[in-house]
């Protein structure tokens, strides 16, 4: 169900031996309510040194390196397919390739909320710089989920094209992956302000993200579920994530777009939120922790 719940931030590992970018962007003023271009540029490359220095803490002295990132789905895939071909046969056609789909997408979100909210707490020595943007620091959590996607997708598109091969859809990947990654960006900016008040929600978390892996169509098809409950993944996002990413990489045609807009007007709504939320209470944070 994802390795968010095991993985750890390696921020305070490696932070004598590649410092943070020491320029903090410029604070919006009155004249100038928005972000100067070198501004965005800072961020950027904030994030990405952020990322790489967790990514090289993570797998330092490790013989393998980032091609452990693929040791969990690849499991998971393992384990399912004799579940679900050997003991419970589904029937459902190219089920390997559906199934690791359904993993890839699920572990990117799991681990990136899950690791964004405990983010705060883990990298407090961050917050105790006061022109440090706080908000990055959940970022880099879900950017870091991300770039573990990254590395077993070529896996994914790899094992369709030479099965059931890959159509123009799959160039709409892109786009499904911006939403999805806008949407945990969202929830993990809101939760790790809330982990930091309120230490049951890591708690809480971990809870909603195990039912949440049984409540979205990973394993099992969308459409085995009874009409009754269809409601249940009408109003889950991963299931509409899921399913989309399935429809343009394994069946090579576009989603439907409606379900993807909703989520993705949500992930801006969270991210607002979630921005509004620091700005608000970015003074205590470095107290209170």
């Amino acid at each position: 169900m994802g390795r968010g719940s095991e993985v750890t931030t390696g921020y305070a590992e490696e932070q004598t031996a590649r410092p943070v970018p020491d320029r903090a962007p410029r604070q919006p003023d009155a004249q100038a309510p928005r972000l100067r271009r070198d501004d965005l540029v800072y961020l950027r490359d904030a994030t990405l040194h952020l990322a790489g220095r967790q990514i090289a803490a993570r797998y330092r002295r490790s013989l393998l390196g980032g091609l452990w990132s693929l040791g969990p789905p690849l499991a998971q895939l393992v384990v399912f397919q004799f579940v679900f071909t050997r003991v419970i046969p589904l029937g459902i056609p190219n089920f390997a390739l559906f199934l690791l789909t359904g993993i890839l997408v699920w572990s990117f979100f799991s681990q990136g909320v899950s690791v964004a909210t405990g983010s705060l707490e883990t990298n407090r020595h961050l917050l105790r710089q006061p022109s440090f943007p706080a908000a990055l620091v959940p970022l880099v959590a879900v950017v870091v989920a991300l770039i573990d996607y990254l590395i077993a997708l070529p896996i994914l598109l790899l094992a369709a094209a030479f099965t059931v091969g890959i159509g123009p859809a799959a160039a709409f990947l892109p786009v499904i992956l911006a939403i999805q990654l806008t949407f945990t960006v969202g929830l993990g900016w809101i939760f790790a302000v809330a982990q930091v008040f309120f230490r049951d929600i890591q708690h809480l978390v971990g809870l909603l993200l195990m039912l949440g892996f049984w409540l979205t169509p990973i394993f099992y098809a969308r459409s085995s579920v009874p009409d009754r409950f269809d409601i249940v993944y009408q109003l889950n996002p991963l299931a509409h994530l899921v399913s989309a990413q399935r429809e343009v990489v394994l069946e090579g045609r576009l989603p439907a777009l409606l379900p993807l807009a909703l989520v993705g007007l949500a992930g801006a709504v969270l991210c607002a939120i979630g921005l509004a939320v620091f700005a608000r209470f970015r003074s205590v944070l470095s107290e209170e922790l």
